[in-house]
């Protein structure tokens, strides 16, 4: 039988499974998917400036 903090530890751990650089990695995979997609975007020019812009950041 485990101890309480024993239970707790692997909880812990469990939850905080996935690191921050692969959050990270993760973060910076999707902002290339969408710069792909907003480049294909056609319309208004403010609009789709304004979406590069937001894609920059």
């Amino acid at each position: 039988m485990e101890a309480p903090e024993e239970s707790a530890a692997l909880a812990l751990s469990e939850k905080y499974a996935v690191s921050y650089k692969q959050i990270n990695d993760d973060m910076a995979e999707a902002n290339g998917e969408l710069t792909e997609l907003v480049e294909q975007l056609t319309g208004d020019e403010f609009a789709i400036k304004g979406l590069k812009e937001l894609v920059k950041e």
